[in-house]
């Protein structure tokens, strides 16, 4: 009966799933990335192991039959309960025969099932044990070469500034790169900032960083993941390290929970942030695996020598350094200054709808960690050996999801971490997550939910909000309220803070997205200026108001204008405006493409900037933060040479009219313009 209720759903789907081959990565993601990464910063932003797996499955699909839940929740727009209603799926009725049963499923819609369906295939054989000198050779090659530079003059390269960067100002990497069929992978990056000596000085060799990579995936039923070089590594929830990004405060309410695979290779020009040797990940049985690693690594520190004893002088360090710039005397001494031994592993042991994972992290150092003398550093980690352990789980029971994790440190406390993800119905679903991270506890490079990336003193409740009245409305909206039992930096008291979120959208398909978002923030921070003093702080609200309007004028082009107010309060009010108008334009059959922004902005000061992303170059895109007066444009020109090769230029103008100087330091423009410039070559092979 099943089977031949399955045959008729098939042929009325297939009238309505029209497929393409082509397949770019989805506006909806860059928008989920943009709302993540707010106020975290002006950055640019490599997503390349995001768009890496995009790519890779657009060449060669995931098979819906062997698919499992980390693999379909690191594509990012598929959340927790459409997952869930899939796997449910496939375990009631069996292997999919079509890819256009995907519309079937309880909960999907026809852009979800257009999505998934895009990147996948039906297939019931298995493909393990391939040669791994045949995945090794014919998987297909990618090269980029990329250039960039600020074309105006910036102090560090004035020939008569008295203080200069050792190198020139432009800014180059090579990245290599193949793909077997998303099963194995290998490749190589190498980069040399702006500032930065090149086959000269320091840098001889040429490039000032360098990382490489080899990776194989799903080789057979026992070995599921083998890293070699370098990688990353997921634990849990993130109380103690996590390589994904995502699963925290943003417009996609009910995305708390991290998943994926906990071994990842790492694809960045990041520096600092990888581990160097051997990860594996072994299905024992059908309900248990064992992950096990091992790295040794050379990472910048801030390295402080007391020499009072010369024959033995004691050597410290207070702090890594994540920059990655090498420019100069100073930040040259402090390269490769801490060498950093770690080990660990996972046991992970449970069914289709719950598991118990038990993992372990131990890292020591070259040399110890030497915490600040200030009060709010009184449960920093010192010292030149961390441990860390911890307990995560998740179990669902039809449309409740419970996940979580306790960890503790070695020396340190304890952190915790607990949610329910619940489907009211197909059309609502709500989060809920309650987070406590002690003062005491400590790790080196976690990514867990939470106001603070440190993951430490720090209690809060979380609730998130998602309804669908029907196919074109979507309301989202979120609240979260915390306290810090301790002091931080600016913040001489424990402290309380909350946070508001509130979002409308407005969505035809494929043609126009327009949404109205609200955000509301209050935290305790420092009243006065007097720095070293003791202060009784006080609470500053930052309010955002957006509209935003995505309208696609025809399959070639398409316009965005988006508009958005701040609010800043502390003493004095703060505001500031922008409205930027975005222009894509990406013709069928024809080699040149384009995308472009004007923005005009107006905001009393710093404090009521305003984020916004931009499209970059491929596979890139960069977050500048607007404030002062003044106006940016940009424009990136894509020219797909051939088929094998697709050239980019980026160029960014910045002008302010209340301004005559542009940054500080060595980076200081005297003047009241900025102009950038950049150029990428890929090859594919």
């Amino acid at each position: 009966m099943n089977f031949v209720f399955r045959i008729v759903l098939l042929v009325c789907c297939s009238m309505c799933l029209n497929l393409s081959a082509q397949y770019e990565i989805p506006s909806q993601l860059i928008n989920q990335i943009e709302s993540y990464l707010e106020d975290q910063g002006e950055q640019e932003i490599n997503i390349d192991d995001l768009i890496s797996l995009f790519k890779g499955y657009t060449s060669s699909p995931i098979d819906l039959n062997s698919a499992s839940y980390e693999d379909l929740i690191q594509l990012q727009l598929l959340d927790v309960f459409k997952i869930n209603a899939f796997l449910d799926y496939r375990k009631t009725y069996g292997p999919l025969l079509r890819k256009e049963e995907l519309q079937v499923i309880d909960g999907w819609t026809l852009s979800d099932a257009k999505f998934l369906a895009s990147l996948s295939t039906v297939n019931n054989e298995d493909t393990y044990q391939l040669s791994p000198l045949q995945m090794a050779v014919d998987g297909k090659h990618e090269l980029y070469l990329k250039w960039k530079k600020v074309l105006s003059q910036q102090r560090g390269y004035d020939p008569e500034s008295t203080s200069q960067y050792l190198g020139d100002n432009n800014a180059l990497s090579v990245r290599y790169r193949y793909n077997y069929e998303n099963k194995l992978k290998y490749g190589v990056i190498l980069e040399k900032d702006a500032g930065e000596q090149f086959f000269r000085g320091n840098n001889k060799q040429g490039f000032d960083y360098f990382t490489a990579h080899f990776y194989m995936k799903d080789y057979s039923r026992l070995l599921k993941d083998l890293a070699i070089g370098d990688y990353t590594i997921s634990m849990g929830q993130g109380l103690i390290s996590h390589n994904d990004f995502g699963a925290g405060k943003s417009a996609w309410v009910t995305d708390i929970k991290l998943g994926g695979r906990p071994i990842k290779a790492y694809n960045s020009v990041a520096e600092n942030f990888y581990n160097r040797g051997v990860a594996a990940r072994l299905q024992l049985t059908d309900q248990l695996e064992v992950t096990l690693f091992g790295s040794y690594v050379e990472k910048d520190g801030n390295i402080q020598i007391d020499t009072s004893d010369i024959n033995d002088p004691d050597v410290r360090f207070s702090s890594f350094l994540a920059s990655g710039f090498h420019r100069t005397e100073s930040e040259i001494e402090n390269k490769d200054a801490v060498q950093e031994t770690k080990y660990g592993g996972i046991v992970k042991y449970g069914g289709s709808n719950w598991y118990v994972a038990a993992n372990v992290q131990h890292q020591s150092y070259s040399a110890p960690i030497e915490s600040s003398t200030q009060l709010y550093n009184l449960y920093r980690f010192a010292g030149d050996r961390l441990t860390n352990t911890s307990i995560d789980y998740s179990y669902r029971y039809r449309n409740l999801s419970f996940f979580g994790e306790v960890a503790h440190s070695f020396p340190g406390g304890m952190a915790q971490l607990h949610g329910l993800l619940l489907g009211l119905d197909r059309h609502v679903s709500l989060a809920l997550l309650y987070r406590d991270y002690s003062p005491e506890y400590n790790a080196i490079l976690p990514n867990a939910f939470g106001e603070s990336a440190s993951v430490k003193n720090e209690k809060g409740m979380y609730l998130g909000l998602e309804a669908s009245p029907t196919n074109r409305w979507k309301i989202r909206l979120y609240a979260d309220v915390w306290q810090n039992p301790w002091l931080r930096f600016s913040v001489d008291a424990p402290a309380v803070g909350r946070e508001y979120l509130a979002r409308v959208d407005y969505t035809i398909k494929r043609k126009l997205n327009v949404y109205l978002q609200y955000f509301n923030e209050s935290k305790s921070i420092n009243f006065s200026e007097n720095i070293g003093k003791i202060d009784a702080p006080q609470l500053q609200n930052r309010q955002r108001i957006r509209f935003h309007i995505s309208q696609k004028l025809n399959k070639t082009l398409e316009l965005r204008t988006r508009t958005e107010f701040s609010i800043f309060n502390q003493a004095e009010e703060s505001r500031g405006f922008v409205i930027m108008q975005d222009v894509i334009y990406k013709p069928i059959g024809f080699p040149l493409s384009f995308t472009s922004r004007i923005a005009l902005f107006d905001t009393d000061d710093f404090n009521s900037r305003i984020y916004a992303y931009e499209n970059d170059i491929l596979y890139e895109f960069y977050i500048p933060a607007y404030f002062y007066q003044g106006m940016r444009y940009y424009i990136n020109l894509r020219w797909k040479a051939t088929r094998n090769i697709t050239a980019e230029m980026r160029y960014a103008h910045t002008r302010y009219t209340n301004r005559n100087e542009i940054g500080s330091g060595l980076d200081l423009i005297s003047g009241n313009t900025r102009n950038d410039i950049k150029a990428q070559i890929r090859f594919t092979f």
